[in-house]
C-alpha cells in the first residue's frame, strides 16, 4: 500500500501540473474540475472492478481461510488490471509528449 501511495504522488502531482499548466487562467477552474471528476470515475471504476472479480471468484460465499487462494487471485487480477489501465495512460502521455505552459503572472 505505501508503495502504492509513493507511485500515485509522484505521478500525480506532476501529471495535474502538466495538464492544468496548459489551461488558460480563465479556465482553469473547468479544468481542475474536470481532473476531480476524471480521478473519481477512476476510483469508481476500480471499485467496480475489484466488486466484479470478487463476485466471479468468491460469490456469496464468505471469505474464510480455505478461500484465501481466491482472495490472492482477486488481488493478482486487480493489480493486473491497474498495471494494465496505468500502461495505457503512461502511453497516451507519452504520444502527447511535452507540452508548453501557459504564461501566467
Amino acid at each position: 500500500s505505501a508503495v502504492s501511495g509513493i507511485g500515485f504522488g509522484l505521478f500525480s502531482t506532476p501529471n495535474n501540473n502538466s495538464g492544468l499548466g496548459s489551461v488558460p487562467e480563465e479556465k482553469l477552474g473547468i479544468a481542475s474540475g474536470l481532473v476531480n471528476m476524471a480521478r473519481l470515475k477512476g476510483q469508481m471504476l476500480g471499485t467496480s472492478l475489484l466488486s466484479l472479480v470478487l463476485t466471479l471468484y468468491i460469490g456469496n460465499e464468505q471469505i474464510t481461510r480455505d478461500r484465501a487462494s481466491d482472495l490472492n487471485n482477486v488481488y493478482h487480477w486487480v493489480v493486473g488490471f491497474a498495471f494494465l489501465f496505468a500502461c495505457i495512460g503512461a502511453w497516451f502521455s507519452w504520444q502527447r509528449g511535452t507540452s508548453t505552459s501557459v504564461g501566467r503572472e
